[in-house]
């Protein structure tokens, strides 16, 4: 019986991990994002066309976020498999 719950336990621990990890690298890329859009801010190199300026920044930042979502959404239905 132990050996069922080791199992379970490594199973659990492993899927814990593939969450964190996809979580991390979601924080990592919004993280750039805002080191980007603050380089911008203390350098005042504020830009007006080509990537939307604030605007584009903040599509950046949605665009981060919804690739974290897709992420867990697909680990979830991998899982569930």
């Amino acid at each position: 019986m132990s050996l069922v719950k080791a199992e379970t336990s490594k199973t659990h621990l492993e899927q814990q991990v593939e969450e964190l990890s996809r979580k991390l690298q979601g924080d990592a890329e919004k993280l750039a994002v805002y080191e980007r859009r603050s380089s911008a801010v203390n350098g005042a190199t504020y830009q007006t066309s080509g990537d939307g300026g604030p605007h584009g920044q903040q599509l950046e930042v949605e665009v981060a976020d919804l690739r974290q979502v897709a992420r867990v959404v697909i680990f979830c239905a991998i899982w569930l498999r």
